[in-house]
């Protein structure tokens, strides 16, 4: 964790998804107190000032998190999955100077915190062009610093009717990092039994 951290131009929450197996809009769902998505940004906003943070959330709004001066992204393409929101926040962060610049992207119902997450993932540098993202038991590909540079081949996948984050990146450079022990369950949860044995697992971390 000795090496220089990789600078990143915001922070993009991804939030555009139904959440047809939980039943309720996953950005919502409470932990300590707070909705998930207000947890992240007040986290994001507290860790790294004035960052960018990005909010694919297709049409919907989170006013709860309106004063922390947030950017909502739209999706472009309908029913595009996250890469759309992915591609959208690529596109809003490139530098107007044409160098490369990074992302952190997230998904809205992980449970840990975004420097958290920020810190492993810098731990090594990316390619250029390139994504790095977390490796557990399998892969996390919504969590990861994504280079800007990306921005158009990402776009032009969604326009030939690519819709998987994993097929977009098999051709990119791609380095992993190893999610930390105890972070499994907590990454994502698309249920109302994995968000139980998320919370098991998150407040296991926080006491530890």
């Amino acid at each position: 964790m000795n090496a220089p951290r990789i600078e990143i131009k915001s922070v993009a929450i991804l939030s555009g998804g139904e959440s047809r197996r939980m039943g309720v809009d996953k950005a919502m769902l409470t932990v300590d107190g707070l909705p998930l998505i207000e947890k992240q940004v007040s986290n994001v906003r507290r860790v790294f000032g004035d960052i960018r943070v990005l909010i694919c959330s297709g049409s919907r709004r989170y006013p709860i998190v309106d004063h922390y001066n947030v950017t909502y992204l739209d999706d472009t393409f309908p029913a595009g999955g996250p890469l759309v929101g992915i591609a959208q926040a690529l596109h809003s962060a490139s530098p107007e100077d044409g160098d490369e610049g990074h992302v952190l992207v997230i998904p809205c119902d992980t449970l840990i915190a975004p420097d958290e997450i920020y810190k492993v993932l810098s731990s090594i540098p990316p390619k250029p062009e390139g994504v790095v993202f977390l490796q557990g038991q399998r892969a996390h590909p919504l969590h990861g610093i994504y280079s800007t540079a990306l921005a158009d081949a990402a776009s032009a996948y969604l326009a030939k009717g690519g819709r998987s984050v994993m097929g977009f990146l098999d051709g990119v450079a791609v380095r992993h990092v190893s999610a930390p022990a105890g972070w499994e369950s907590c990454l994502n949860v698309n249920s109302e039994p994995d968000f139980k044995l998320a919370l098991a697992a998150f407040f296991k971390l926080t006491e530890s």
